[in-house]
Order: structure tokens, then sequence, then C-alpha cells
């Protein structure tokens, strides 16, 4: 029976086995880091759910450590593929000590709130921690990451040193491994109704406890910095504007003027505190709760610079195709409003939806529209949500830039 021997250890230490149906471990091989539950072959040592094994091909090569659930389709999620380590406190320390210094290195300028370890980016799968200023937020989205919560718990004390740690594990992923949703303070202070966070210099106030997320959209930095860049003079439309990221950007670059558009009349209502905390002219913005699918449709007005940052079309595959007639009705709507020569920014933050999905989508919805788009540019998170490389499904967030090059009638 083969096993993992853990020779840099002086007691011998030996996960329990999983070995993978003929050619099953490719994927692993070449990066990936799931395997689901169709590929396995046999499983030895009767491990828990969520407990470590040591993974092999075929063969009997040892290919990976990795975190187990027999009842979930992502039977395997990758934590090494070097097999002569203990996954243990240090292992921990040390992958999320990394993650912090990479952080250190990709985060810039007056900034206080990012994402230090993004679950299988980082190499820990299951676990993501966000830093609102002097407080983490910390998601422990599979069995695997939740085990360890006590050992995560103390590697990020040590090496953050945050005021408190707040718990927000409510993924949809949860449910899949058996795990109920748990919400609550889990060491030092308890945050604050509202923590105060600086981005690229900006001021926004974040509810951690009970915003979308864990309380702010810190993928878009990078893309609110770009749309920041692109608002000089601009008319600007921010659809699903939550508490107005893109749109204090927009107010901050000079646009002339900004529409946000937002159901949540609570987002909208921090928007104007935004703008007081910010310094700048709430005389050019202004408010609409409304349905965007409703306003677009509704509105005859024109712009130069529109965002459309929407919820998550798609939770499951089963979603998909609702979605992608979503994306395509929301983009047509869009490009109609559009100036010639004004530039779209739009995005889908469904992990279920692929890449050229989406983009056949986002397309479709031009020629509806009679237009015939430019690609200036395709976007994505920023660099502290990580991907490991082959792992096409943790790139959930992809967006373009577009410009319209002609439109019928013009």
């Amino acid at each position: 029976m083969p096993t993992c021997d853990q020779g840099r250890i002086s007691v011998q230490k030996r996960y329990p086995s999983v070995v993978l149906r003929k050619g099953r471990e490719r994927a692993l091989l070449q990066g990936h880091p799931w395997i689901f539950s169709g590929a396995i072959e046999r499983v030895m040592g009767n491990p828990e759910a969520g407990e470590v094994v040591c993974v092999y091909s075929y063969r009997g090569e040892p290919v990976a450590l990795a975190f187990y659930h027999p009842h979930a389709d992502i039977a395997l999620r990758v934590l090494s593929r070097h097999t002569e380590i203990e996954i243990n406190r240090e292992f921990l320390q040390h992958r999320i000590r990394k993650a912090n210094e990479l952080r250190k290195k990709v985060i810039k300028g007056d900034t206080s709130a990012f994402r230090v370890i993004n679950s299988e980016g980082d190499g820990v799968p299951g676990l993501i921690v966000d830093k609102y200023g002097e407080y983490l937020v910390v998601s422990f989205e599979t069995l695997g990451a939740q085990r360890r919560r006590g050992e995560i718990v103390d590697a990020l004390i040590e090496i953050l040193s945050p005021r408190g740690i707040y718990e927000r594990s409510q993924s949809g992923a949860r449910k899949k491994e058996g795990l109920s949703i748990e919400q609550g303070r889990l060491w030092g202070e308890e945050p604050p109704e509202m923590v105060e966070i600086r981005e690229n210099g900006l001021k926004f106030f974040v509810d951690v406890k009970g915003g979308q997320k864990t309380g702010f959209f810190l993928d878009q930095r990078d893309n609110r910095k770009l749309f920041h860049a692109l608002s000089w003079g601009a008319r600007v439309l921010n659809c699903f504007s939550y508490t107005g990221g893109f749109s204090i950007y927009a107010l901050k670059g000079g646009a002339r003027e900004v529409v946000s558009v937002e159901t949540s009349e609570a987002a909208l209502r921090l928007i104007n505190s935004h703008i007081s905390a910010n310094g700048l002219d709430g005389g050019r913005h202004r408010m609409e709760c409304a349905d965007v699918f409703d306003y677009l449709r509704a509105d005859d007005s024109s712009y130069d610079l529109i965002c459309l940052d929407p919820p998550s079309f798609a939770r499951t595959q089963k979603e998909v195709g609702r979605a992608l007639k979503g994306y395509r009705e929301i983009n047509r709507q869009a490009i109609r409003r559009l100036k010639p020569g004004g530039i779209l920014i739009t995005f889908s933050c469904s992990g279920a939806v692929r890449e050229e999905a989406f983009y056949r989508a986002v397309q479709e919805g031009a020629i509806e529209a009679g237009s015939a788009l430019q690609l200036l540019r395709f976007l994505g998170p920023a660099a502290d949500h990580p991907t490991q490389f082959a792992h096409r499904e943790g790139r959930y967030l992809k967006g373009l830039m577009l410009s319209i090059l002609e439109r019928e009638g013009s």
C-alpha cells in the first residue's frame, strides 16, 4: 500500500492514500489544484472529511498532498506537490507569511484594505482573508480549512498583528462540504459598525459584518484606478454602483457628472458619506435607486464612460444560460447609451461563466445594438487576488474595456 513518508520530521508521520485513475494526474501535474471525485480509483487508510491525504498516480507515484472530502464533487484540493513535507502549523505560517510578503510588493499607494490570502491562489485552499485597516475578515470555505482554523488564526495574529479577527464563512462552497454559515468575532476586538479604509488615497467606510462579500469589492481596486484615469470631463454612468467605488474614483478624476444606479437605498446613502469624506463636489453626482435593466431601458441619455459591474448572475452551471442572456441584454442597453468615442467597462464576477462565453455575450449584445466594438483591454482582479495559472475556475472576475468603432447610421 503506498504511503507518503514524511522524512523531514522526527516522527514518521504517514498520511492516508488516495490513488487516481489512469492518466487522471495529468491536470494536477500541469498545475490544476482540484481533483474531482470521478478521478479517484481507490482510497486507503479511511481518511476523514477535511483530512490531509497523499495523492498517488495510478502507477503509484506520489504527486501531491491535498485536503480530502469523500462527499464533495471536488474531492481533493491540493496543498502542495512536494509530498515529503508535513502539513502543520509551520506549513500554514509559511504560506500566510509568503502571501503577506507578496502583498507588500504589489499593493502600492495609500491603501489599507486588500486581500491577504486568496484560497488556492496562495496555496491555502478554502481560506479567504481580507484586511480592512486594523481588522481581518476571514472565511473558511472548505472543511479542510475549517479543521485548521485555530492554527490559521494563531498564524494570522503572529504575522499580521490585527486589532481583531472577524469571521464571515458564508460561501456556497461550505454547503457543498456539509458546513453551515458561521459569522462572528474570532479573536480580539469586534469591528465597529463601519471600518474606515483608504484605497489609493481615497476614504471609504466599510460594513465588514453585513456588507456584500466581506464588505467591499477589493478585487476591483486596479480597475477603479483605471476608471479614475478615464473620467476627466466625462459624463459617467455607474451601474450596480453599490457603495460607489467607481463613482468616487470618477468624481476624483474630474468627471463632469456621475450617475450611480443601485437598488439598495442604504448603499446609495453611503455614497454621500464617501463624497463628503473625500471633499468631493456632490453637485456633480446623481443617485438613482432603480433596477439597472429597467433604468437602461427607460433612460434616453448618452454617456462618455459607463461601468457595468453586476452581481453574480450564475452561481451554478444550471444558471449559466440565463446569466448569458442577462449579460447580452445589459451590454446591449449600455452600448446604446454610449456616445461615439465613449468607453464601456463591463464585468462578470460569475465563476460559473467562462471568459469566452462572457465575451461572446457582450459581442452579441453589441451586434443587437448595431455596433462594432473595439477591444481596448482585457480586465481582471487586482494583484492581491492571485490564482494558480492552470486554475481557470479561480478566475471568476473577467472584464473588458471597449469602445465603439462604428454603429449603424453613423
